[in-house]
């Protein structure tokens, strides 16, 4: 049985508390879950001292970013606050007597912390897994209404950073806390929006959900770097494809896997609507006037949705001429949806809509693209080397959720889908042209 502990700020920068942080409309817009992360090491050699120093500098680093050591609860006018007040996180540690290579598939969700959405849990918690072969899993989870993933690996860079011993500059971590988001677009002129593409606004904020949503089957799919370079060719825009002239690898990876979610769930009955909307998460920090909110200084959540919809038959259409019409559609679609104005105007619709909570997305088809985030680089190096690998501890999706992460020569992409649609996508001839089903986490 792992043994756990609760860390707390270690108080060594003598510093007030930040006043209590009112949630903005953005932190309410991703699901309530738990974002996972699993990282993975082979140090040297195994120092005694390793779980003690990494939970030493857990305590230190929890002095820079106090509103992760804080709680969520309703404040003024019985809006969602998170009071730093010190509360701490969980640590846990547990030696365990097999080695890393039994674990199946290289990740599992039983090596994490373990955290669920009731009760009064921290917003953080951290699991140490040592190995008998001295692999180390380090697994994390952090609440997704306390910051995005930016966020969350500003900290975890940090504390990385204090566990090598490097001493932290004040300019890397976020000046204010406070979630006023349009301060960092100040003076950028954009025209109103009367509603938002993707989302609904409901007369209330719905009750909370009695759990996580009902997990979908997932299949794991390898593009080899080479593979991503044949796509993107196969994708070039076409002379049909309204005026797009390029698309990048990511737009060409989108265009495969959505094409192939709704083929294989149309397959099947699962989805039998004539139009799909495909929801993009977007982080808007570098279109910040000035790039104010990049290098840490903005921590919370600001993902901006991009959502394009398109008619089923144009994603049932075979063949590379139909995938690159959807690639230079979501090429598009990116483009006029990402400027600094339209995100302007987005956060200042989110904005206006109270109390929070009353904004619903209504995706049929939703990508994450993680691939971006050096996970395994030297960032991510708490004085073991850099991680060999990472997962998300088989985090539950629903059906319709595309994932895209980063791996060792290519990209690692997770279709959550229905069971009978995932028997029909592990045969589907585009998919098998361009990439193949893998059963680890960790290529």
């Amino acid at each position: 049985m792992p043994t756990t502990t609760r860390v707390k700020p270690s108080g060594k920068l003598a510093i007030p508390a930040p006043a209590p942080i009112v949630l903005h409309g953005l932190d309410f817009l991703p699901p309530p879950i738990y974002i996972r992360l699993h990282f993975f090491f082979l140090p040297d050699k195994t120092k005694s001292d390793t779980v003690d120093h990494l939970k030493t500098s857990l305590a230190d680093v929890l002095d820079f970013y106090p509103p992760i050591a804080g709680s969520l609860r309703p404040g003024e006018n019985g809006k969602l606050t998170l009071y730093c007040d010190g509360r701490g996180v969980d640590f846990l540690h547990q030696n365990v007597s097999y080695a890393y290579q039994d674990v199946p598939g290289g990740d599992s969700e039983v090596l994490g912390p373990q955290i669920e959405l009731k009760g009064d849990q921290p917003l953080l918690a951290a699991k140490v897994t040592t190995f008998s072969c001295g692999t180390i899993a380090l697994c994390l989870s952090m609440y997704h209404l306390v910051s995005d993933l930016q966020g969350y690996l500003d900290f975890l860079f940090t504390w990385a950073k204090i566990a090598r011993g490097e001493s932290i500059a004040p300019s890397s971590v976020p000046r204010t806390w406070a979630r006023t988001p349009l301060q960092y677009f100040a003076e950028i002129s954009t025209p109103p929006f009367s509603s938002l593409p993707g989302y609904t606004v409901l007369d209330a904020p719905p009750p909370p959900p009695p759990g996580p949503p009902k997990p979908a089957a997932q299949i794991r799919y390898f593009v080899s770097d080479n593979n991503l370079k044949a796509l993107k060719a196969d994708c070039k825009p076409r002379t049909d494809t309204d005026g797009v002239p390029w698309i990048s690898s990511g737009d060409a990876l989108t265009a495969l896997l959505w094409r192939a979610s709704t083929r294989c769930r149309h397959g099947v009955g699962a989805k039998n609507e004539e139009r799909d909307i495909l929801g993009m998460a977007v982080d808007g920090r570098d279109r910040s006037q000035g790039k104010g909110m990049m290098n840490g200084q903005y921590f919370g959540n600001f993902i901006v949705g991009a959502a394009l919809e398109l008619p089923t038959d144009t994603l049932l259409r075979k063949g590379t001429d139909g995938l690159s019409q959807v690639a230079s559609a979501i090429r598009k679609g990116l483009t006029e949806q990402t400027t600094p104005e339209i995100i302007k105007a987005k956060v200042e619709f989110i904005q206006s809509v109270e109390p929070c909570g009353r904004l619903m997305q209504q995706y049929d088809t939703m990508l994450s693209n993680w691939s971006r985030f050096p996970l395994t680089g030297p960032s991510l190096d708490f004085g073991w080397g850099v991680p060999t690998g990472y997962a998300i501890g088989d985090t539950p999706f629903p059906a319709g959720v595309l994932s895209i992460l980063g791996a060792k020569g290519g990209l690692l992409c997770v279709l959550a889908v229905e069971e009978e649609a995932a028997e029909l996508a592990r045969s589907d001839e585009e998919l098998l042209k361009y990439g193949e089903f893998v059963s680890r986490w960790i290529i």
